[in-house]
This record gives structure tokens, sequence and C-alpha cells, in this order.
């Protein structure tokens, strides 16, 4: 089985590089789940949120704030998830 997409260019320009970088669009959700499905499973063990090796920006480290970051971190995960299911996206493919 083949399929074939056809752009008329420049006209179509932006449904081509969406076209194009779908499989990078993919990688990136899918790697962006894994993170946050790791941050809910394990908790949030860290006293830094900005996600940077080489930067961190911390804040003072308590129960109640890494309480509260888990529970948003599991919203946006499940956010995320409603978002994919709603335009049949499946990022397990």
């Amino acid at each position: 089985m083949k399929a074939t997409l056809e752009f008329n260019l420049p006209e179509d320009a932006v449904d081509f590089r969406q076209a194009c970088n779908g499989g990078g669009a993919h990688t990136v959700i899918w790697a962006l789940d894994a993170e946050l499905r790791t941050m809910v499973k394990y908790g949030i063990n860290d006293t830094c949120f900005n996600g940077s090796q080489e930067n961190h920006e911390c804040v003072t480290r308590n129960e109640e704030t890494l309480t509260a970051a888990t529970i948003m971190t599991s919203r946006i995960r499940e956010v995320l998830r409603e978002l994919l299911d709603t335009h049949k996206i499946n990022i397990e493919e």
C-alpha cells in the first residue's frame, strides 16, 4: 500500500511543513507524556522545577509544594491525553 500527499506550493506551505514535521511532533509529544508520567509516578524529587541541568532555578522544598506540583503535573498529563484522544492521535503507535 502506498499513500501520496500532494501540496500546491507555495499556497499550501503551512500544511506541507506540518506534514513534514509530524514525526518530530509525535516524538516531542511522546517524550513530554513520558516525562510527565515519570514525575507523577515517582514524584517530584528535586528542589528545582525548571528542568535545566545546567542552570537550576530552585525553590524551597516542602511537602505542600511538592504535592501541589505533583497534582498539577498529573492534571497536565490528563489534559494532554484528552487533547490527543479528541484529535484521535495515538502516540503509542
